[in-house]
């Protein structure tokens, strides 16, 4: 179900093309511009159809059942008090962001209201749902979205939704056309504002326990900077990228002008050089650091080697301490770890831990992450990293599980 809207003629769409300069830069249309109420919802209907005309898009929005969960005003603007009521989070890995047609190909099943229901009924609060959606996308300009691909998304989001539970969105394994290479910058800034265009007003109706994350993991592929930090020109264009995304996303009005945001350092790394060159498009207050903490890298990434018991914990704890100090104690901003896990098991290989490894490891992680006020978010991908079967709907191990929630609470 969708709502497409009419255009305006060309008097109303300038007029209206020239209020939306005023809300890129900043200026706020006030409370007015939400969701509900027909003068509100008018006004959001107006700005949607200007964007429409001023970029060749069809923006559909989502149509939606205000007294269904997750539907309506956002209430709570404040990104440290929304992400103080994240316990743990679990990630819906490969799935949406299988980056083929066929969502089954890397083997598993479409997610059902049941399997959303065993992770919140175990205890997790909050999920991320990572979306390719490029392979669902027009190749050239204006990139329109497949309204079809949308809908399965959705259906999704709700799953979740009905059972009261935050959801991270996201474009996932779309690095391909995301790159923060100087030479394209151009035309990557023109699909991700379109793309972000698209999912915002599609999901405009959402309340604050949806939450967008603009770019998973930003790099540029294939050379020796890809996993570190990226070099001054790369970072540049990436921070230009970001607020491509935010602005894109606060443009679309009504719900999104406060929507918390998520961004992300060089490729999620919390080295220094990463962290220090990530900028917050426009000091937004309601942006959220993403990062992902595979730590130690050799143990839980790799399963290259087991836990060297207090040498490892010294390391997780100074990679946990830098991220706080860096965002949280210096910027007052929250932090939400999108990834971490320990490998279950990678037939090419052959590196296997054992259940009692990953249930001792996520206990000692998860307790060190939120002890220092941050979302832990499982990395979960039904295959090397799995810890819920998805078609049994049974954890490979429910001691770990336990362990995650039991230590989960700040």
């Amino acid at each position: 179900m969708y709502i497409l809207h009419k255009k305006l003629n060309k008097l109303t769409i300038n007029l209206l093309a020239s209020s939306l300069l005023l809300i890129s830069c900043g200026k706020s249309p006030g409370t007015n511009n939400s969701t509900i109420g027909n003068d509100a919802s008018d006004k959001v209907t107006s700005i949607t159809e200007a964007l429409e005309s001023k970029y060749g898009l069809t923006l559909a929005t989502a149509s939606a059942n205000s007294n269904s969960k997750g539907i309506g005003i956002i209430t709570n603007s404040d990104p440290n008090e929304l992400v103080g009521k994240m316990n743990a989070g679990w990630n819906l890995g490969n799935y949406f962001d299988v980056p083929f047609k066929d969502k089954s190909t890397w083997g598993n099943p479409e997610p059902t209201r049941q399997l959303i229901k065993k992770v919140k009924e175990t205890g997790f609060n909050t999920i991320r749902i990572p979306v390719t959606w490029r392979t669902h996308q027009q190749d050239s300009a204006p990139y329109q979205i497949e309204l079809a691909y949308l809908e399965r998304v959705k259906k999704v989001v709700d799953y979740a939704m009905e059972n009261e539970m935050f959801v991270l969105l996201d474009t996932h394994h779309d690095t391909e056309v995301f790159q923060p290479i100087v030479s394209k910058e151009k035309e990557t800034s023109e699909r991700l504002r379109n793309t972000w265009l698209q999912i915002a007003a599609f999901f405009k109706d959402y309340n604050e326990n949806l939450i967008f994350e603009i770019l998973n993991e930003p790099r540029v592929k294939g050379n020796n900077e890809e996993w570190v930090a990226g070099n001054a020109n790369t970072i540049k264009v990436l921070n230009n990228l970001h607020k491509v995304g935010v602005d894109a996303i606060r443009s679309t009005g009504g719900n999104n002008l406060k929507r918390q945001l998520m961004i992300s350092t060089w490729a999620g790394k919390t080295n220094n050089t990463a962290m220090d060159a990530a900028i917050i498009p426009n000091n937004d207050p309601n942006i959220i650091i993403t990062v992902h903490a595979y730590t130690p890298f050799e143990v839980c990434h790799d399963a290259k080697r087991p836990w060297n018991g207090q040498n490892d914990l010294n390391e997780l704890t100074a990679d946990l301490d830098n991220i706080k100090r860096k965002w949280i104690t210096e910027n007052n901003r929250p932090v939400i770890l999108g990834e971490w896990a320990m490998l279950n098991n990678n037939p090419e290989t052959g590196k296997s831990t054992t259940k009692k490894q990953r249930a001792d490891y996520s206990k000692i992680y998860v307790k060190e992450a939120s002890s220092r006020g941050m979302v832990p978010v499982l990395w979960d991908d039904g295959g090397w990293y799995r810890a819920l079967n998805r078609n049994t709907l049974e954890w490979d191990s429910q001691e770990q599980a336990d362990a995650i929630i039991e230590n989960s609470k700040k």
